[in-house]
């Protein structure tokens, strides 16, 4: 037993030495090495060193990584250049692709030009195209209105609107205060009552005249307001007023009636009639005193600016009279 399995043992060492031999062994006929080809690609992809998109194959040896990168390689140059690029660096892909800008015709702000400007390529035809954004750039909004009110709320939303359509802009046709001057004035270039166009969304403005001295101007008198911004007659009211420290009153009015000798300010009370000025304003002295010397010539005033009637005093005097030492009067008309 010994002797037999000593020469399987021999046996199967020259077998294993034969095969090592054949294995290390080179053939006369080697085999050709594989071949490689350089890859192709139906899709585009970026080229970092020109700035764009492109679909040239085979990719550059220093590009082949990006086809084991499947979200880099894209069906068409648009998406390509969405991927990697915005705003201008996005046109700029676009075009250096051969590509054509489209735009999204939606609206984005201009704070330079304070108006929206629609996303679309330049056309002179088209003044609210101000040129293509790209993508992933500002935020969008579906019209000039939604785009103003969100963007520029501090400008008058008509003027927006205008500017950023690319149309002149004549004013509202509304009424503001101008406090400096104490009246309303209309939100207009030219023409009657015009004082110049609003820009600022925090001026308020009035359907009326009535309406803005009455809201926008509420510690002056209303007519007075009313007839200074009406442009009318001199701004008159045509209404009587108290003349302070005289104890009668005057018409605001032109012309050179007597009753006419001056002027109403801001802040005056105005009344009807003489009467009613006299009543509410003088209270504390005779109506005929008040009346006769504010409507000379009236019925009351029969003699002229005095009522010629008798009072007592302790100045010494008579309304028409004056009082002398030897206690003689006569008349001062």
């Amino acid at each position: 037993m010994s002797r037999r399995f000593a020469y399987y043992i021999l046996l199967l060492s020259s077998l294993s030495s034969i095969s090592i031999i054949n294995a290390q062994t080179p053939t006369n006929n080697p085999t050709s090495s594989p071949t490689t080809s350089s890859p192709t690609v139906n899709f585009f992809w970026v080229n970092w060193s020109k700035g764009t998109c492109e679909d040239t194959q085979p990719l550059p040896s220093g590009s082949q990584y990006l086809l084991n990168t499947p979200a880099f390689l894209h069906p068409d140059l648009e998406s390509c250049c969405a991927y990697h690029f915005t705003g201008e660096d996005y046109n700029d892909c676009i075009t250096g692709g051969g590509g054509t800008l489209v735009g999204e015709d939606n609206w984005y702000v201009k704070y330079d030009l304070e108006a929206c400007s629609k996303d679309c390529p330049l056309d002179p035809s088209t003044p609210e195209c101000r040129g293509v954004i790209g993508k992933g750039t500002k935020i969008r909004y579906a019209s000039e209105v939604a785009c103003c009110e969100a963007q520029l709320g501090y400008i008058k939303s008509g003027l927006c609107q205008a500017t950023s359509l690319g149309v002149p802009y004549t004013g509202s046709n509304l009424f503001y205060v101008d406090d400096s001057e104490h009246i309303c004035l209309k939100d207009c270039e030219t023409g009657d009552l015009c004082g110049g166009i609003l820009t600022q969304s925090s001026r308020r403005t009035y359907d009326t005249i009535a309406e803005c001295c009455e809201e926008g101007l509420p510690s002056i008198t209303s007519e007075f307001c009313e007839a200074q911004s009406s442009g009318t007659d001199d701004g008159a009211t045509d209404k009587w007023f108290a003349v302070s420290g005289l104890s009668y009153c005057k018409k605001d009015c032109t012309g050179t009636s007597e009753i006419c000798d001056r002027r109403a300010g801001p802040y005056d009370r105005l009344f009807d009639t003489s009467v009613e000025c006299c009543t509410e304003m003088y209270g504390y002295a005779t109506p005929e005193y008040c009346q006769s010397r504010s409507e000379p010539g009236s019925v009351v005033a029969t003699a002229g600016a005095y009522s010629n009637t008798w009072f007592a005093s302790t100045a010494g005097y008579q309304d028409g009279c004056e009082y002398n030492m030897i206690l003689f009067c006569y008349n001062v008309l």
